[in-house]
């Protein structure tokens, strides 16, 4: 059954950027005036994430409340497919310095996922808030699709070179995984929850440099920051790994901040 899961879940990923392309030669075969003057262009971006959650308070009873530390920033991989529509602003010859020449505006699936690179979220546990008493180690398993609606501002360029400046908001789709397990010297406790999926407003902000190969061909490397707002852990699971449990949600807050590299061709 776990295999079936797995597979399922490839699928899914897969689907949504075939859905992508698909759109897109929807788009050209609509539109055939603008993909002949090169207005639509495909993007598709590879890179890695550097991911925070930060501190957070959990509520075990009236009595106890426990800090979940952050001690480790892991990287996570970052794929993303696009369609834009390029909007001139600013004409003038691409030999001089050329303030604002374009606008992109955009639709970008994006998908962040920490099994690519292999490396998890974790940190310490600390009991009653109490860093002497960082009794247990837990690990946060992370992965996001994003549906984007993006604004892609071209500030200067000046022969193949260009700098822009970028912003979004959209659709995050984030499953969360938490398990903890004591530190050598406590015994029992060990703490496994089933898995959960956050639905959140997603807005992302960054800056790139882009080199025209040619009149269809460019490369970019931007930085990106994404907010995802608060995430929830699931509140059901085991403890001990067989005795069921129940318990508050964790809470995060959860962005990251990726370098991105990204072929685009006009079409």
């Amino acid at each position: 059954m776990k295999g079936f899961l797995n597979n399922t879940k490839q699928l899914s990923k897969l689907g949504f950027f075939t859905g992508l392309l698909s759109l897109s030669f929807s788009v050209n075969a609509a539109f055939p005036v603008f993909s002949q003057q090169g207005q639509f262009e495909w993007s598709a971006n590879v890179g890695l994430s550097w991911l925070q959650t930060g501190n957070s308070n959990v509520v075990i009873s009236e009595f106890e409340t426990d800090r979940l530390r952050q001690t480790r920033t892991p990287l996570a991989g970052d794929l993303g497919l696009g369609i834009a529509y390029l909007i001139p602003l600013n004409k003038s010859a691409r030999t001089d310095l050329t303030w604002f020449p374009e606008l992109r505006t955009a639709l970008n699936i994006r998908y962040m996922d920490q099994e690519i690179i292999g490396q998890n979220v974790y940190g310490e546990a600390d009991l009653f808030q109490d860093p002497n008493m960082n009794n247990y180690t837990y690990d946060l398993s992370l992965a996001s699709t994003r549906l984007m609606i993006d604004l892609v501002l071209t500030v200067a360029s000046m022969e193949r070179f260009s700098v822009f400046l970028l912003g979004g908001v959209g659709a995050g789709w984030t499953q969360v995984d938490y398990k903890d397990r004591p530190n050598p010297g406590i015994v029992g406790g060990a703490l496994s929850l089933n898995s959960r999926t956050n639905n959140r407003l997603v807005g992302e902000a960054g800056a790139g440099l882009a080199y025209d190969c040619n009149n269809q061909f460019r490369f970019s490397l931007a930085y990106l920051y994404t907010d995802y707002g608060t995430i929830k852990t699931g509140s059901q699971g085991v403890i001990d790994f067989n005795n069921p449990i129940t318990i508050n949600p964790m809470r995060f807050s959860f962005h990251t901040q990726a370098i991105l590299f990204g072929v685009h061709i006009k079409v």
